[in-house]
């Protein structure tokens, strides 16, 4: 199975974790690492490191990142570049995570669901107009 990490800043990671155990329970494989204010950018990787060891019965991991360019990225890409087989996906939101989660029993290649969930993700962003319903 593919492993997951969740990480960004302040309670991101476990407030989507949250959620996320409320729609689909419990799952295996999957750890979070928040980036409270105040933690050094070096505790974080740690905590990280320490996650993926937790997970040490998959062979591959997924990093997933709240934004672009910030700490939990930037960390999260030191971490992919030192070790193998682990790849850093950013812009996480809830249907992502639930997609990505429900989705590795299934699809086994890690190309494969990253590609998927970033576009069962991006498909659940709509524009509510209420004069369509009127």
């Amino acid at each position: 199975m593919i492993g997951i990490i969740l990480t960004g800043h302040a309670q991101f990671a476990s407030g989507l974790t949250s959620s996320m155990h409320l729609l689909a329970g419990e799952v295996e494989q999957y750890a979070y690492v928040d980036f409270p204010a105040g933690m050094d950018q070096y505790d974080l990787l740690e905590k990280i490191k320490q996650a993926k060891e937790q997970l040490s019965d998959c062979k591959e991991w997924i990093l997933l990142t709240d934004i672009v360019g910030g700490t939990p990225f930037k960390m999260s890409v030191l971490y992919s570049m030192q070790e193998e087989h682990v790849r850093v996906l950013t812009g996480t939101s809830l249907p992502l995570l639930l997609q990505m989660v429900l989705s590795r029993s299934t699809i086994k290649n890690t190309d494969e669901l990253i590609q998927s969930s970033i576009k069962e993700a991006a498909g659940s962003m709509v524009e509510f107009h209420a004069k369509d319903y009127q």
